[in-house]
């Protein structure tokens, strides 16, 4: 199960979802969304303007394997073509067909629309006394503009 939670105005909900892992993370699967984000980043810390219409969305949740050397460079690639689909089936009313730009920029229409950042963490397992460090994957979706 998933915990949603609208952050209503945000400066960035990646960086709610991130001192949340940081703090106080105990293997919930968390969505933090934002219809308002003023200060959104983008790959190397780039600005990212939300505009009216956008959304900006964080999703932690623990990975249970251990990521191989190659792994986090296809992850940018899985999750966008995962986004991609969701949103083609889920989010647009007409038959609408999103395209991927490697490695993290979907498209539409051969203008950027959105996103995926990705941030892999070890942090410990709370809820256990065990010294053994477990991967988490943090990914963020938006949609917006690109300054």
């Amino acid at each position: 199960m998933w915990i949603v939670k609208d952050l209503e105005a945000t400066r960035s909900t990646q960086e709610v979802a991130l001192a949340h892992v940081r703090s106080e993370y105990n293997n919930e699967r968390l969505v933090f969304y934002s219809e308002n984000q003023t200060n959104g980043y983008g790959t190397n810390g780039r600005p990212w303007v939300s505009s009216d219409r956008s959304l900006a969305a964080s999703m932690v949740f623990p990975l249970n394997f251990n990521i191989a050397d190659n792994a986090p460079k296809l992850l940018p690639l899985i999750f966008a073509l995962l986004i991609a689909r969701i949103l083609e089936k889920e989010m647009f009313p007409k038959r609408v067909s999103l395209g991927i730009k490697w490695p993290n920029d979907l498209y539409k229409d051969g203008r950027k629309v959105g996103g995926i950042l990705l941030h892999l963490m070890s942090t410990k397992n709370k809820k256990k006394f065990e010294q053994n460090s477990h991967s988490w994957y943090r990914h963020k979706y938006r949609m917006g503009t690109r300054q």
